[in-house]
């Protein structure tokens, strides 16, 4: 049996996380975003697993979509998902205790969509929504690509 102490020390971990959103036109920079996404409940209780070892998920997949409802931490969906990949880089700074995220969108990828949203995501399909954003529209077409650079960083 556990047994919590009244007045035992706790460090509780908390999350800092940020998003970017840099919008290419043609190669071009035309714009730059910068969001607070939420971490959901099932995010939360992922981490919860993981560290208990009881999962072997992780962080791989960017789901974006239609949707601006704000975020809330029961999401655990997209409001209108539209496309999903595979993460394309994540980067691991030890000393600052931060995990990033980069994600290209491509210029043949998402196309005739008006980008609103975006989740991070253990699989290609169904898994767990780790997080999610709600950001200013982006009017994708063949001419914008688009990185989502999503830093998560353990403050203690």
């Amino acid at each position: 049996m556990l047994r919590f102490f009244k007045n035992s020390p706790i460090s509780p971990l908390h999350l800092k996380e940020n998003v970017t959103v840099e919008v290419f036109q043609v190669g071009r920079l035309i714009r730059t975003e910068h969001a607070h996404n939420l971490i959901t409940n099932a995010g939360k209780n992922l981490i919860s697993r993981l560290l208990a070892g009881t999962s072997a998920d992780s962080i791989g997949y960017l789901a974006i979509g239609v949707g601006n409802t704000a975020p809330t931490v029961g999401d655990t969906e997209l409001q209108d998902e539209r496309y999903r990949m595979a993460i394309t880089r994540h980067v691991v700074d030890s000393a600052y205790y931060m995990l990033t995220t980069q994600t290209y969108i491509g210029s043949t990828e998402a196309n005739a969509l008006s980008i609103r949203e975006a989740g991070l995501w253990t699989a290609g399909l169904g898994g767990t929504m780790f997080a999610r954003v709600v950001h200013a529209p982006v009017e994708k077409n063949e001419d914008i690509t688009l990185v989502y650079s999503w830093s998560i960083q353990a403050i203690v």
